[in-house]
């Protein structure tokens, strides 16, 4: 079933007095249930399709569809909304606050969707190895845990998608293998839909779907057996 449908999307960004085109006519479906890398070379427009497709972006042209309704013409308050109940996000950098503990700066991801379950921060932290760390600071844990802090943030209040964008970019080997078997771990266990960019093609074989993308058009989908 179509979770998440792209029609005839467009991003383009005025410099100088010129037009500067970075996406062209996408077309994609995207169903519940997918685990969907996007990769493609620096300045191919991956990172600026999953903007647009998440809502951090508006679209020059085209529309962007989820369970049917076309967000990409939301206001602000509207996606505002949107975000605390379907979307979910995962950034390179983490985007913890640093004064705030990994308890804390996943809590206050609940309060602001105007919940706040103790139980079931816990419960998830413990799922990813992090409980015993919960009352520390970003700063006194190691990058992969931080990772792991920001994928508990995005899943704590049970969105529909999560969004990653070079979620491995800034970490070690070993890290990046312990992070993508937690979003394998968060496709399988928890059904959720990941659309995810990455630089790495060894990332692949966590996937079900590899869509490229080169000179802002999509130039491979395919299906992968994971």
């Amino acid at each position: 079933m179509s979770k998440l449908e792209i029609k005839g999307l467009y991003k383009n960004y005025p410099e100088g007095g010129l037009i500067t085109e970075v996406l062209k006519d996408i077309n994609l479906d995207i169903n519940q249930g997918e685990f969907v890398l996007i990769t493609g070379p620096s300045g191919s427009g991956k990172t600026t399709l999953l903007n647009c497709i998440s809502g951090l972006e508006t679209v020059t042209e085209g529309g962007v569809y989820l369970d049917g309704v076309d967000f990409s013409k939301f206001s602000k308050k509207q996606m505002a909304e949107l975000r605390k109940t379907k979307i979910g996000f995962v950034f390179q950098q983490y985007n913890l606050l640093p004064n705030l503990t990994l308890f804390e700066n996943i809590q206050i991801a609940c309060v602001i969707a105007g919940k706040n379950d103790t139980n079931k921060i816990n419960t998830l932290l413990e799922k990813f190895n992090l409980l015993e760390f919960k009352n520390h600071f970003p700063n006194q844990v190691s990058g992969g845990m931080q990772q792991r802090t920001a994928i508990v943030r995005a899943l704590i209040n049970d969105p529909e998608i999560i969004f990653a964008d070079e979620p491995t970019g800034n970490l070690d080997s070993k890290s990046t293998i312990e992070v993508m078997e937690n979003f394998k771990y968060l496709h399988q266990e928890y059904k959720k839909t990941i659309i995810m960019v990455t630089h790495s093609l060894d990332n692949l074989k966590y996937a079900t779907r590899h869509i490229k993308i080169i000179d802002g058009k999509v130039v491979l989908d395919e299906q992968i057996n994971a």
